[in-house]
């Protein structure tokens, strides 16, 4: 934290990822909430306040971007028919699935049934 005080930045927002297992209930799973526990402890005694993360557990986080708002400020927009960034002709929703994030149904990411 040293070279951002050093500075006058006080850093208050941290993103961890990295917990593929963890999304996907796979083998592996508890070392990596391990890892992420770790990591709250951590952030937390370098006076960190706030740990973000995303549990996406498909591709359509790349369907957000960002629009210029009013004085300067940032917002995040979404769209569906976006053209991936990392795919040119290809919408976000026709993204195909890769061997990190395979095809699922719901059934299989949320085995137990909400409650009503």
């Amino acid at each position: 934290m040293a070279p951002f005080e050093a500075e006058d930045i006080k850093v208050c927002n941290l993103m961890i990822n990295g917990f593929p297992n963890t999304i996907f209930g796979r083998e592996g799973r508890d070392a990596e909430i391990e890892n992420v526990k770790a990591s709250l402890v951590a952030a937390g005694k370098v006076g960190i306040p706030i740990v973000e993360y995303n549990f996406y557990a498909h591709r359509l986080g790349e369907g957000y971007y960002e629009v210029p708002g009013r004085g300067g400020a940032g917002y995040l927009a979404y769209d569906y028919n976006r053209i991936s960034p990392r795919f040119p002709g290809v919408a976000i929703k026709d993204l195909p699935p890769t061997e990190r994030e395979p095809a699922m149904k719901s059934e299989q990411l949320w085995p137990i049934s909400p409650i009503s």
